[in-house]
């Protein structure tokens, strides 16, 4: 049973992923699709979240680095909760990846790295 449960919601995330290959600023929709890639295996990515605002309270995304050799610059210009003024870059590393979620006033983040 959890393995279905697995499943579908990883079919759904899949159905709903947004891919970017060049630096971008990304909007509320995007954000809604839930998993966004960035696969520039050309030269390093810099996405910028939307400023945080209450139509995107709850929202949450998974950010993946699926590049082989660039890193993945995820940036909040208001900076993320938590970490003052100097928070306001997340470097992903190839193949790793970061969930973002928004409290409406505010995004926190997540980064999660892979085991060297």
């Amino acid at each position: 049973m959890t393995g279905n449960l697995l499943k579908r919601i990883m079919f759904d995330l899949i159905q709903r992923k947004v891919t970017k290959s060049a630096a971008a600023t990304l909007t509320k929709g995007e954000v809604e699709q839930t998993l966004i890639v960035a696969d520039g295996d050309g030269s390093a990515v810099a996405l910028t979240l939307p400023a945080a605002a209450a139509d995107l309270e709850g929202f949450f995304a998974i950010v993946a680095n699926a590049g082989s050799s660039y890193d993945l610059t995820l940036v909040c210009t208001a900076g993320y909760a938590g970490l003052g003024a100097a928070g306001d870059t997340y470097t992903i590393a190839a193949g790793d990846f970061a969930i973002v979620i928004c409290d409406g006033s505010a995004w926190y983040g997540l980064h999660v790295t892979t085991a060297a």
